[in-house]
């Protein structure tokens, strides 16, 4: 049985080779879609910890 790292692992492998072994897309390309998704999800996250902390004021406004 492989543990998740090793499949997590294997999955990225598979990523980066489809990316490379396509004939279309290039290292540069990869590093560039890896970025965007980097910036979109801490995009995400932001928009996440604003929402609880208005939810977490809220309720602070509640009890007073």
């Amino acid at each position: 049985m492989t543990s998740y790292e090793e499949q997590r692992k294997e999955r990225l492998a598979e990523s980066v080779f489809e990316y490379l072994g396509d004939g279309i897309t290039n290292p540069r390309l990869l590093l560039d879609d890896l970025e965007s998704i980097l910036n979109d999800e801490v995009k995400w996250s932001e928009g996440e910890l604003t929402r609880r902390l208005t939810a977490l004021k809220s309720f602070h406004r509640s009890w007073k």
